[in-house]
């Protein structure tokens, strides 16, 4: 659907909260993303609809495919800027006992075509930039994808901005429309849904204090959904929220099912779950062009003691 179509009423996030449908496993799966800063307006899709030229976008979203990186857009305000400013590109990779994230000063758009994106891939720093030590927090105020996200997801980095200043940013569709005001953490990989802006402050506390605000986590990027799915089930079920008490180790296909091997503070724990259509169609974006089914996760069993 493009920009201009109706959007459905009541919007996807209003349905899916109704519906109690579940964020968790929704997280991105991908572990480096290569984060550009676009200045000025963004169409629905984004890189390709935006100041950037075509013929870079095109060639930066191919590399980035190649190589199994997310590409996201990330801007400083709204509104049109000088399509020639200066910018950065962030290097985020979120890979479990290799998370950094590297800053790379851009001076030409064309200068992006000079990222050493196969060292990025081996998850070695490019050496073009300098590794921040602090977090960057990404919120989806992309509009023009889906007015729930700009609805929701403004109020929230407006907060942000008075907590932790510019290490904040207008983010590109971070997946999952109808989660909106959805929330990115880098290099940390943690993805948040549903993020009302008065509990800002004390997500901030949180995550700078190494804990899992486990009622607002999609889940954490760089695992398959599977994998997300289980360690949200494990630490809900005995609250723990230390980042590190609860690591994904394998994920493997069973006879339809999906099988997580988990590291959890007293030994491995195993999760047995299975995907399934809901029988309940709802619009997952205010844009898309028809109602679907996008399924919900079932835990069947849970071995071994957390």
């Amino acid at each position: 659907m493009t920009p201009g179509r109706p959007l459905w009423n009541p919007p996807c996030t209003a349905r899916s909260e109704a519906l109690g449908e579940s964020a968790a496993g929704t997280a991105p799966p991908e572990r480096r993303w290569l984060v550009i800063e676009q200045p000025g307006a963004w169409g629905h899709g984004a890189l390709r609809e935006s100041d950037l030229p075509l013929d870079i976008a095109e060639e930066l979203a191919a590399r980035a495919e190649a190589r199994g990186m997310r590409l996201q857009l990330v801007r400083r305000r709204l509104g049109r800027t000088d399509p020639d400013a200066r910018r950065v590109a962030m290097l985020a990779c979120v890979e479990p006992g290799n998370r950094y994230l590297e800053e790379v000063e851009i001076g030409d758009p064309r200068d992006l075509l000079d990222l050493d994106l196969d060292a990025f891939a081996a998850g070695t720093p490019t050496g073009a930039g300098r590794l921040l030590d602090r977090p960057r927090w990404l919120v989806c105020t992309h509009g023009t994808k889906d007015p729930c996200c700009s609805k929701r997801g403004l109020p929230v980095l407006g907060r942000l901005r008075s907590v932790v200043g510019d290490r904040s940013w207008h983010s590109a569709h971070l997946g999952g429309d109808r989660f909106a005001a959805n929330v990115a953490v880098l290099p940390l990989g943690l993805v948040f849904a549903r993020v009302p802006a008065d509990a800002v402050e004390e997500l901030v506390e949180e995550v700078d204090a190494g804990r899992l605000p486990l009622e607002l986590l999609r889940g954490r990027g760089g695992w398959p959904k599977a994998a997300q799915v289980a360690e949200l089930a494990v630490r809900r079920a005995e609250d723990l929220r230390d980042a590190d008490a609860v690591t994904p180790v394998d994920v493997t296909a069973d006879d339809g099912d999906h099988v997580v091997t988990l590291r959890a503070p007293n030994g491995l724990v195993t999760v047995r779950l299975h995907h399934a259509p809901t029988g309940t169609l709802r619009p997952v974006s205010c844009r898309a062009d028809e109602e679907t089914d996008p399924g919900a996760w079932t835990v069947l069993s849970v071995s071994g003691a957390a």
